[in-house]
């Protein structure tokens, strides 16, 4: 199907009468169940911008980042999980598809999120294994919280949620770095995108194309309950970004 879209470009948001003085006090807290966020942030599971450091001092200032998975030492990746837990902080891990020993080293961590990184959601084969991933954590009576993706559709999210997805990601050829669309022809505008997938009952991540914090406030107007950004934080001293950054899954 081919139909017009709105991305973050297209948009603005209209002003209101406020009965806020400032900025500061505006609540940007967001309730994930489980897991309640002072700011509606979540650093992507990129290789270069996310390392443990980073993870804590989003932490602390009351997001949430999740440890990529391109390790290429599997023993420093476990390493990492295990300081990562010690440390008290709520964070998030991610594997790929099928990657059962990873998946058992979360999940016996008692991490926050586990999140399934592939580029496409639309699979029968991520469906069938974040099947398998939420009915292990539902039958240990985890706390940990589900994502998975990446999807720009209703019937794309609501598969998910089906299969007991807790968090949706949601965003396909959006991100800085991605070459999706121009490889493929295959996408969502962003914030039409993120229109689709919020009504589905599962928590709305909006994933890519965050270039600005006005790009944040749009996601969250558009329906997405958290954001999720990558590129932007490979310009902080706590990421992992050595000179090269490139797009993951």
């Amino acid at each position: 199907m081919i139909y017009e879209g709105l991305d973050f470009d297209d948009v603005l948001i209209e002003p209101i009468p406020s009965k806020v003085n400032s900025r500061e006090d505006v609540d940007l807290s967001v309730n994930l169940g489980v897991l309640k966020l002072k700011i509606p942030i979540i650093a992507s599971p990129m290789k270069g911008i996310v390392s443990p450091e980073l993870i804590i001092k989003l932490s602390e200032l009351g997001g949430i980042g999740i440890l990529h998975r391109f390790y290429e030492d599997e023993s420093i990746w476990v390493k990492d999980i295990n300081n990562l837990e010690e440390s008290l902080i709520p964070y998030g891990a991610s594997l790929g598809l099928n990657d059962w020993n990873k998946a058992e080293v979360i999940l016996n961590n008692n991490t926050t999120i586990i999140c399934v990184d592939v580029a496409n959601g639309y699979t029968k084969a991520v469906l069938d294994f974040c099947e398998k991933i939420a009915n292990i954590i539902k039958y240990n009576k985890l706390t940990t919280l589900l994502m998975a993706g990446n999807v720009a559709t209703y019937q794309g999210a609501l598969n998910l949620e089906k299969v007991g997805v807790d968090l949706v990601r949601v965003g396909i050829g959006s991100g800085t770095l991605c070459t999706t669309r121009n490889m493929t022809g295959i996408g969502v505008p962003q914030i039409t995108a993120i229109q689709n997938c919020s009504n589905v009952s599962s928590y709305t991540v909006a994933d890519g194309g965050i270039r600005n914090s006005g790009d944040v406030v749009k996601a969250l107007v558009a329906g997405a309950d958290v954001v999720m950004i990558g590129t932007s934080f490979g310009k902080t001293e706590e990421s992992a970004h050595n000179g090269i950054i490139y797009g993951m899954a």
